[in-house]
């Protein structure tokens, strides 16, 4: 599973989602707890995800996309 999650997350993760029912909130939690595992490993990913994050929100905001639609 860590290498099918290494090499196609995206898969993995909607494998998860979709086995357990989770909600939404339930994914974020999930995905949050990933990118703190991943990241505990790797500081340059951090700094990465991060200015990726700020980017697609800043992007977001100036369409004009509500936040709950933003999460969908």
């Amino acid at each position: 599973m860590w290498l099918d999650l290494a090499y196609d997350p995206e898969r993995v993760l909607d494998e998860i989602a979709r086995s357990m029912q989770m909600s939404l909130d339930d994914t974020l939690q999930m995905t949050n707890l990933l990118s703190m595992i991943i990241g505990f490993r790797s500081p340059f990913t951090v700094m990465h995800s991060a200015g990726v994050s700020a980017s697609a929100r800043a992007l977001v905001e100036l369409s004009g996309i509500s936040g709950e639609k933003c999460l969908r």
